[in-house]
């Protein structure tokens, strides 16, 4: 099953509560691209299914944290932004962002 979630539900862990509890992803980051006073970050995931979720964040959101390509991040995705895909859904995609 693919899933798909919009890249303004994925925030860093400490941005959005404590560093534990569900919905939890450690990754490593991949690229950041600064437009104005947002990042754009793409994150590949230590999963076992290899797959790239994207982050519109705001600087000031993570001004407290190292943030920059090959350091590790957990990030944390909204439960309810989460859209599961099933086979025939009308997508070409699924959980995964074209690169």
């Amino acid at each position: 099953m693919d899933w798909v979630i919009n890249h303004t539900e994925v925030t860093p862990a400490d941005a959005s509560g404590p560093a534990s509890g569900d919905n939890l992803v450690r990754a490593t980051i991949r690229d950041i691209v600064t437009l104005g006073d947002d990042l754009h970050v793409r994150l590949a995931p230590d999963a076992a299914r290899p797959f790239t979720l994207h982050m519109k964040v705001s600087r000031h959101a993570v001004s407290h944290q190292a943030v920059a390509p090959g350091l590790p991040l957990t990030v944390r995705l909204t439960p309810s932004a989460i859209v599961t895909m099933t086979p025939g859904d009308d997508t070409e995609t699924g959980g995964r962002h074209p690169e």
